[in-house]
């Protein structure tokens, strides 16, 4: 059995392949880009089929998730404060360091692993669906933003939302 540790970050990600015994496999480095996933994915594959591969990440949903799971990983989501509870197991130092995260995921996946839930693979139609939904929140996000443009255009002007009131003198300026 092999584990993977995947240490995320909003411009690269750092990745630790360990072996049952806990002797590093493979590491690298990635920028998140769509050539950085490819390889990445590519890489994970040269180590096994995805099936027996999991990783484990401090994320439960996001696009790391979603490509890890596409991919095929099971993947093993862990809460950052339950892991930094088990950081002293490997030494005083509180130095951070994103390779070293990748590796003690890893090590903590192969030590604890037993213990933690697997997220499985999306089934195709989910994902499709949920694809929508981030579409249709995408969409109404987008129309709010224009609507409290619009509306904040007419403040200066005196049509602001009271200014359409039945009280106001100005009625017949308010927009339909």
């Amino acid at each position: 059995m092999k584990y993977v540790g995947f240490d995320w970050a909003s411009q690269a990600h750092d990745v630790t392949v360990l072996d049952e015994a806990g002797q590093v496999l493979d590491r690298w480095a990635f920028p998140h880009s769509e050539v950085g996933w490819s390889m990445t994915v590519d890489r994970l594959r040269r180590q096994g089929l995805p099936d027996d591969l999991p990783v484990i990440v401090e994320r439960t949903s996001g696009l790391v998730v979603d490509r890890l799971l596409s991919a095929g990983h099971p993947v093993v989501p862990v809460h950052p404060t339950a892991f930094f509870a088990a950081r002293p197991r490997w030494g005083a130092s509180g130095a951070k360091s994103d390779p070293g995260d990748s590796y003690k995921l890893a090590d903590y996946l192969r030590t604890d692993g037993h213990r933690l839930r697997r997220l499985a693979p999306v089934d195709p139609g989910l994902q499709e669906l949920q694809v929508l939904v981030r579409l249709r929140d995408d969409h109404v996000r987008a129309r709010t933003a224009a609507s409290n443009q619009l509306t904040a255009g007419w403040m200066p002007i005196g049509l602001g939302r009271d200014s359409c009131s039945s009280r106001s003198p100005r009625r017949s300026r308010c927009p339909s």
